[in-house]
């Protein structure tokens, strides 16, 4: 009976071992499935971390390809704009010895008048006083003046109104013209010089003014 008794009470031993073993086994493996579920967390996160980073850095490329993109065109710009300057400025120079030699033309044309008027009233007195002077050389110095002044005529004039005065300067080419004439190109939108055929816009017409 004896024996019986520590038989029972080694196997209630056994078994209280074996339960306990069997539940730091079952803690055991809990443990290890959620450091494994842990683990593939950080798997994950570390992954995502990694194809963030990619598209930080592709972005960043991205974005200093467009810079480099942009500085190129800035700088190009800047030269566009420095030559257009440079050629601003040529046709200003251009302009004012144009408009120079256009006031030098209108005051010749104004004292060849005066000397006409002047060879008329010499003229008047001349066939008063003397009847010897012959009709042809007062002819030939009439015809004389009167070439002088429609020479003169036609450089101040509009080389396609003729009768209207150059009042205006295309700055794209410096040829000039009368307000009429540029003025219809414009409604007809006919927009290129008449003399070389430039093209010309609103802007590039400059006004001009004749001094005596």
């Amino acid at each position: 009976r004896r024996r019986l008794e520590v038989a029972e009470s080694s196997r209630a031993v056994l078994e209280d071992q074996v339960r306990t073993q069997d539940a730091y086994v079952r803690s055991a493996n809990s443990q290890r499935a959620e450091a494994d579920a842990a683990l593939a967390t950080k798997d994950r996160e570390a992954a995502n971390a990694m194809a963030a980073h990619s598209r930080n850095q592709r972005e960043l490329e991205e974005v200093r390809m467009q810079m480099e993109k942009h500085a190129a065109a800035v700088v190009v710009s800047k030269t566009r704009g420095t030559k257009l300057m440079d050629r601003m400025k040529e046709i200003s120079t251009e302009r004012d010895k144009h408009l120079e030699t256009l006031n030098e033309t209108k005051r010749r044309l104004e004292k060849a008048s005066r000397r006409l008027e002047r060879q008329k009233e010499k003229t008047k007195d001349a066939e008063a006083k003397a009847q010897d002077k012959t009709e042809e050389e007062e002819d030939e110095m009439k015809e004389l003046l009167e070439f002088e002044i429609s020479d003169l005529q036609r450089k101040v004039n509009c080389p396609i109104l003729k009768d209207k005065p150059k009042e205006v300067v295309l700055i794209r080419c410096g040829h000039t013209f009368s307000r009429a004439c540029i003025d219809k190109r414009l409604a007809d939108r006919m927009r290129r010089c008449p003399t070389c055929n430039k093209g010309f816009a609103n802007d590039d017409v400059k006004p001009i003014y004749l001094t005596s």
